[in-house]
């Protein structure tokens, strides 16, 4: 899935743009998108603990704690924790004039197992989560999901933290780096 898009795209996992960086109250992002990708950087509305409504695109989560998307939870007042965790994020996305209505979501590593619902529903998932799950995983590579024609929606993320190891600093847990939007093809 990784090589329909081109590996100069992972540059763009540590630039910000403004527009999407906010950290004032949650709005929908409006991201246009043309030639290059767009992290989806920034806060995220998120919640430890489990809840399968916790996907659904209407849940209030005007209550939910904020978290950078491009550090771990653990870096942000959640050193240790392990067990189930929530991200979302509103998106309103566009894309610019002739390029396809289609997006992909690149993921990077999300510590450990994780499930990807866009509006929702289930669109993929990385790992097993309990209680089919390992100890750990590592060295997850990045994937790509297609979300498909869209413009507006809810992205949610349902994270599976596995209990710490000798091997783990407590500092670890969901995202180590921002998502990415990247840029859809030209349409033909």
């Amino acid at each position: 899935m990784l090589s329909r898009i081109p590996g100069t795209l992972l540059l763009f996992a540590s630039l910000c743009v403004p527009a999407l960086c906010s950290s004032q109250t949650p709005q929908p992002e409006a991201v246009t998108i043309g030639a290059g990708a767009v992290p989806l950087a920034g806060a995220w509305e998120f919640h430890t603990g489990d809840d399968p409504s916790w996907a659904s695109p209407t849940l209030d989560d005007s209550r939910w704690e904020r978290l950078d998307a491009d550090k771990p939870w653990g870096e942000q007042g959640h050193a240790s924790y392990a067990g189930f965790a929530w991200y979302r994020r509103t998106l309103d996305l566009t894309p610019e004039s002739g390029t396809s209505p289609h997006f992909d979501l690149l993921i990077p590593h999300i510590d450990d197992a994780y499930e990807l619902y866009w509006n929702g529903q289930l669109i993929g998932r990385n790992g097993q989560m309990p209680p089919d799950y390992p100890v750990w995983y590592l060295n997850v590579p990045a994937q790509t999901f297609s979300l498909g024609p869209v413009s507006r929606g809810v992205l949610a993320i349902r994270v599976w933290k596995a209990f710490l190891s000798s091997r783990d600093t407590g500092l670890a847990g969901g995202f180590a780096a921002a998502a990415l939007a990247p840029a859809p093809p030209a349409e033909s």
